[in-house]
C-alpha cells in the first residue's frame, strides 16, 4: 500500500471535497488527482522528484514519468559544468570538513564527484567503512525495535 499523504488542507486531494486527513483513508475509494500545474511550478523551482512527490501526494516515480511525458528534463544546477574555481573548491572543502560526502557536495555545488575526489583525495569513506556503518546501524535498529516491543 502506498505511503499515506497528509494533506495540509484536510480535504481529499482527488477533488471530491471530502474532509479526510489522509489520501488513503479507510473507505475512501477515489484515485488521487494530481495537480499538474503545481508539479510544473515545483519543477521550475528546481525541486527534486522526491520533494515534488511529497508536496503533491504521489510517488517520486510518478513525478519522473510525468517529467518524461512532458519532455521536461531534470533541473541541473547553474553551476554544473563550471570550472573548479578556488572559491568553489573552498566551499567544497568546508562541506567535506563538516562531514558531507562527495555525493552531497557534488549535488550541492554541481561539481562532479571525480573532480572532488581529485582535489580532495581520501576524504570519502571506503566501501568497507560504509559497509561497517550500515551493519552497525542495522544492528542498533534491531536492538531498539526489541526494546520497544
Amino acid at each position: 500500500m502506498p505511503k499515506p499523504f497528509v494533506n495540509p488542507s484536510g480535504l481529499c486531494v482527488c477533488g471530491c471535497g471530502e474532509p479526510v486527513s489522509r489520501l488513503y483513508a479507510p473507505g475512501h475509494q477515489h484515485a488521487p488527482r494530481l495537480d499538474y500545474e503545481l508539479m510544473r511550478r515545483l519543477h521550475e523551482e528546481g525541486l527534486s522528484a522526491p520533494q515534488i512527490a511529497e508536496r503533491v501526494g504521489c510517488t517520486p516515480r510518478t513525478v519522473t514519468r510525468w517529467r518524461r511525458q512532458e519532455g521536461l528534463t531534470r533541473v541541473i544546477p547553474a553551476t554544473a559544468g563550471a570550472p573548479a574555481t578556488p572559491e568553489r573548491l573552498e566551499q567544497a572543502r568546508r562541506l567535506l570538513d563538516d562531514g558531507a560526502s562527495y555525493q552531497e557536495v557534488s549535488r550541492t555545488l554541481g561539481m562532479h564527484e571525480r573532480t572532488l575526489m581529485r582535489h580532495f583525495p581520501g576524504r570519502g569513506w571506503s566501501k568497507r567503512e560504509g559497509g561497517r556503518l550500515g551493519a552497525y546501524v542495522t544492528q542498533m535498529n534491531r536492538q531498539m525495535n526489541r526494546k520497544a516491543a
